[in-house]
């Protein structure tokens, strides 16, 4: 019998955890636009969570940064919402932007500034930060109890949609035998194919979780407050994600096993191709 075929969620990366502890301060009320969901978040107005996270004035410290979603600011001027992060010890600076990870990346650019700012007066300090980050992280909406709460507020699941297809094929995904998962993920990548190479392949690996959606399976775990992803993969913070890490680690180990152990071939002296001589 034919295998039936799972398709991957495209709600972004998978992760084993969902990394930041996040507080919960107010859940916010669910708005009936497209903007305030997708397949892998829901966004309230009101909302507002709190982290710890690196001061950008005693950098060697931790301050609160205190996380808003409003319906009112510079970004909610077509319905959709704006986020802002706060520090505590900036209290007068917030920091605004038409998504999570935009607002966190301007934290890493703020803090960033700040090191390069001292280092040149002549202070010795670490290295600055990059300036690409998974938003949703520090806002908490990859806390499975937090989002458990923004789900309770959608009973009759029709405020949501989007949202709540992205979970009923995130369960058909995790419910699936890995045969049927192969299969799916096989015919996914014969129907890309090729090119790209290395660079394909480590932004594969290295992209960050973005906006559109991503889901997770367990509970929080605690990182380095200021760890983030590699800044050549800033710009697709607001796209669908990124294939599983794990799957996609495993293939690129399995691939350099099998070039290792390949004899070496000399180039063929007969195939080399001669440079035309000049006024020939």
């Amino acid at each position: 019998a034919p295998v039936r075929r799972v398709s991957k969620p495209g709600v972004g990366r998978v992760r084993r955890k969902a990394v930041k502890n996040c507080e919960l301060v107010k859940k916010g009320t669910l708005v009936r636009r497209k903007l305030w969901h997708n397949k892998g978040y829901i966004f309230t107005d009101g909302f507002e969570s709190r982290t710890t996270y690196r001061s950008s004035v005693e950098l060697g410290q931790l301050c609160w940064h205190t996380c808003t979603i409003s319906s009112k600011g510079e970004y909610s001027k077509e319905g959709g919402p704006t986020f802002t992060v706060v520090a505590a010890d900036r209290p007068d600076e917030p920091l605004t932007g038409k998504s999570c990870t935009m607002c966190w990346s301007k934290v890493l650019k703020r803090i960033r500034s700040t090191i390069e700012e001292r280092r040149a007066k002549g202070e010795s300090l670490g290295k600055a930060p990059g300036t690409a980050i998974a938003g949703p992280e520090y806002f908490g909406l990859s806390c499975d109890r937090i989002m458990g709460e923004l789900e309770k507020l959608d009973k009759e699941k029709d405020i949501c949609p989007a949202y709540w297809e992205g979970r009923a094929a995130v369960a058909e995904y995790l419910a699936a035998r890995p045969e049927e998962r192969a299969a799916a993920e096989k015919s996914a990548s014969k129907s890309r194919g090729g090119g790209g190479g290395k660079r394909r392949a480590r932004r594969m690996v290295d992209s960050s979780d973005e906006d559109e959606g991503e889901w997770s399976s367990s509970d929080d775990e605690k990182e380095a407050p200021w760890e983030t992803t590699d800044e050549s993969d800033a710009e697709d913070d607001d796209a669908n994600g990124s294939d599983s890490d794990e799957d996609l680690k495993r293939a690129l180990r399995a691939s350099k096993k099998k070039a290792a152990h390949q004899p070496y071939r000399p180039p063929d002296p007969s195939r080399k191709r001669r440079r035309p001589q000049r006024g020939s």
